[in-house]
């Protein structure tokens, strides 16, 4: 298991952004993991259930994007 944002080669480990998203959303079942085949993003999980993908913007990682894909069926215990 590696430390690092996996192979964005970014100074950020990937604890240090599992905890602040943790803290952000009120969760800690929060997890970040590798993708299948790409080494420019991860996933962000919540448990078992994959909620987006990470990815950084710019090269000394001050920065990220959490794309998030919200369905019609999503919305039905709403």
């Amino acid at each position: 298991d590696r430390s690092f944002f996996f192979e964005m080669k970014v100074p950020v480990e990937r604890a240090e952004l599992q905890s602040f998203l943790r803290k952000r959303f009120g969760n800690d079942k929060l997890t970040i993991a590798a993708r299948m085949k790409k080494t420019d993003s991860v996933e962000l999980n919540n448990g078992p259930d994959h909620i987006g993908v990470l990815t950084v913007d710019d090269a000394k990682a001050k920065s990220y994007t959490l794309e998030m894909a919200i369905l019609d069926i999503d919305l039905d215990d709403v």
